[in-house]
């Protein structure tokens, strides 16, 4: 998984409704370290793979709001992760959102049942962002609010050798996307 760049795969970049040429929203971004998701609207999980990213290999997920087409993935790729017979995962999984995502993953979580946020093997963090940084080896993750829904925001990934990428989910204009 090593290389040189930072390399930006579109998994989808449509919205819940279907069409041939567009999926829904879901990026992987390859830091050279690390595999990072942001969003994974339906088909993202498969995308991955066709993208050259394995699902075992996602330490760090990062979500702009709940709506159904950035968040319905979510599930499968827990579920893949916990029975792939090839891979017994033991290092932490980092789930990012907006306010209310905690609350969010545990209703799934009722829905599906708990092994989804407690695993066996591995612990599952979920962290709820609104504006500010976290510093990660793979480089700093600054989120702010994004005019969407009540509760959507955007991130803005700088690696430590100077680059950057930003990934707002959808938005209307506002300051904070400058």
């Amino acid at each position: 998984m090593k290389h040189d760049k930072m390399i930006l795969v579109i998994l989808g970049s449509g919205t819940c409704i279907p069409t041939q040429k567009r999926g829904m929203p879901g990026l992987i971004v390859k830091t050279g370290t690390e595999n990072l998701l942001f969003d994974g609207g339906t088909g993202s999980l498969h995308r991955l793979e066709k993208a050259g990213a394995e699902f075992r290999d996602l330490n760090y997920l990062f979500y702009t709001h709940m709506h159904s087409d950035h968040t319905l993935d979510l599930v499968a790729l827990l579920q893949a992760i916990k029975v792939d017979p090839f891979h017994d995962r033991t290092r932490p999984l980092h789930i990012h959102g907006p306010e209310g995502f905690s609350h969010f993953v545990n209703t799934l979580a009722d829905a599906f049942g708990k092994w989804l946020i407690l695993p066996d093997d591995y612990e599952v963090n979920v962290r709820e962002l609104s504006a500010q940084q976290l510093d990660y080896p793979f480089g700093r993750i600054t989120s702010a609010p994004m005019q969407h829904s009540k509760a959507a925001i955007g991130y803005r990934l700088d690696t430590p050798d100077g680059r950057s990428i930003t990934y707002s989910g959808d938005t209307d204009y506002c300051e904070e996307i400058i």
